[in-house]
């Protein structure tokens, strides 16, 4: 796995579960196999959960956010992201700013509730 730095990185779990914090920088990472916490912190981050129950953090700035295949939970954090729905009971979470949540929901029977959010917390 690579180590991230305060640029802009590439970084690509292992089959193990990681934890991945990206730093600062536009960073890609993907989780692959094992149960990933993955953090993208500051920057317009890329990043892919991948198989199994992650946890996806955006963090600050514009990110693009997939928990992969498995029960995921994923928040855009601040910035206006985007969040995709793949598979499994996830959890998603825009936050901050104005977000894209993209579900599919014709391979799963699955339960949506929407709220928003504001600095108070969630409502319906």
């Amino acid at each position: 796995m690579a180590t991230p730095t305060t640029g802009d990185d590439i970084l690509i779990g292992t089959s193990g579960n990681d934890i991945i914090d990206g730093l600062a920088g536009n960073d890609t990472i993907t989780g692959l196999a094992g149960s990933d916490t993955l953090s993208g912190n500051t920057g317009n981050d890329d990043i892919d959960g991948g198989d199994d129950n992650d946890i996806v953090n955006g963090g600050d700035d514009n990110d693009t956010l997939t928990g992969g295949a498995g029960n995921d939970t994923v928040h855009g954090d601040d910035g206006d992201d985007t969040v995709t729905y793949i598979s499994g009971a996830d959890s998603l979470f825009g936050d901050a700013g104005t977000d894209i949540i993209i579900y599919d929901g014709s391979a799963d029977t699955n339960t949506v509730s929407l709220y928003y959010y504001t600095s108070g917390g969630y409502y319906r």
